[in-house]
């Protein structure tokens, strides 16, 4: 139930949450689909309300490089997904696991970052949004069950995946929604606190990054640059999960770990 997922302190963010984009038929386990679901039903009936501006949200705060001067907030997405690694069978068990990159899904959660929480967090409803998501199944993007748009479902962005096995690209182009395909690189990393949410399988949480947005590793036809805005920085905080052991010892030559985020991006 919904009461039962939610702390007491987030009930404001049923209060003043809105509506955020179409509903997709994207499954998603019972637990974040109530609690998003629960926000956006009682938007419902709370015509009036409208969405604040999403500029004004306040990105969680760490010692990562602040935004660089003049961007604002364009969007925010939760994803949940998998980090993946290799162990190669030469490296030893002693050796680190090597990083081979992320796939996940992305769901907008730009107004949840924009909601006012009288007393507190502007985006406290965001802020327990990963450590809801890592706990619940990876969402089934190949079944095709509707979900119901006030009470049950997630609003899909896109997905993030590595091209060329080395770029963190973000196609943020969906159905019926488009915020644009950004190319990416890491500039920055700062480990996650300690009392960041663990994974189901209980990996730690892997660390926060920056990144800048580059040119595409291919050139764009002109359908394609009419997709692009002018998104120059993204970050990726609020960990949960996600994090490889220590040393290969014990694990197979490839492996997978649960993980879910907040990437916001920055125009």
């Amino acid at each position: 139930m919904l009461l039962q997922l939610i702390p007491v302190s987030s009930l404001a963010c049923l209060a003043s949450s809105a509506a955020i984009g179409p509903w997709h038929h994207e499954p998603w386990g019972q637990p974040y689909r109530d609690y998003v679901g629960g926000i956006n039903r009682v938007l419902a009936a709370t015509s009036t309300f409208t969405c604040p501006t999403p500029a004004n949200s306040a990105m969680p705060s760490s010692t990562l490089p602040p935004p660089s001067q003049g961007l604002a907030v364009y969007h925010v997405a939760l994803g949940r997904g998998l980090q993946n690694y290799t162990c190669p069978p030469s490296a030893g068990s002693s050796a680190a696991p090597v990083a081979l990159g992320a796939v996940a899904n992305l769901y907008n959660t730009t107004c949840m970052a924009s909601v006012p929480v009288p007393g507190g967090n502007p985006a406290y409803c965001l802020t327990n949004a990963p450590a809801v998501a890592v706990g619940d199944p990876n969402p089934n993007t190949n079944d095709s069950t509707p979900i119901h748009p006030l009470g049950s479902g997630s609003v899909v962005s896109g997905h993030h995946y590595f091209t060329d096995s080395t770029t963190p690209t973000f196609n943020l182009v969906w159905d019926t929604t488009n915020y644009g395909i950004f190319f990416s690189k890491k500039t920055f990393n700062v480990t996650a606190p300690a009392t960041a949410a663990i994974g189901s399988d209980g990996s730690k949480a892997v660390p926060w990054l920056k990144l800048e947005v580059e040119s595409p590793v291919a050139p764009l036809t002109i359908e394609e640059k009419d997709l692009v805005p002018n998104v120059k920085e993204i970050y990726r905080v609020n960990t949960a999960g996600g994090a490889a052991p220590a040393t290969c010892a014990g694990m197979p030559p490839a492996f997978s770990k649960q993980y879910a985020a907040e990437y916001w991006f920055f125009a």
